[in-house]
């Protein structure tokens, strides 16, 4: 939550500002990190990180819920649209 609330205070300071950031604290790091993916033996981010660090390997088929691969793949090379 204090991300949030600092990002809510910066905005309201460029809202007064014209859009310009002209105090010190406009020098403070910012980051916003995110992750959302589907991970092969993760079942969330917490359990893909754990994985990395204990060395998991996670390489899989890809399942066919996943994709199909005759929805991008003929072997008429002439079809539009096809790999």
């Amino acid at each position: 939550m204090i991300a949030v609330s600092r990002l809510r205070l910066r905005e309201r300071h460029l809202q007064h500002n014209n859009g310009a950031m002209q105090t010190p604290e406009s020098n403070t790091p910012l980051a916003i990190v995110g992750i959302g993916c589907l991970f092969p033996k993760a079942a969330g981010p917490g359990f893909f990180w754990a994985n990395v660090k204990h060395g998991v390997d996670g390489i899989t088929e890809v399942p066919p819920t996943h994709w199909n691969p005759d929805d991008y793949f003929d072997t008429d090379p002439k079809k539009p649209r096809r790999a």
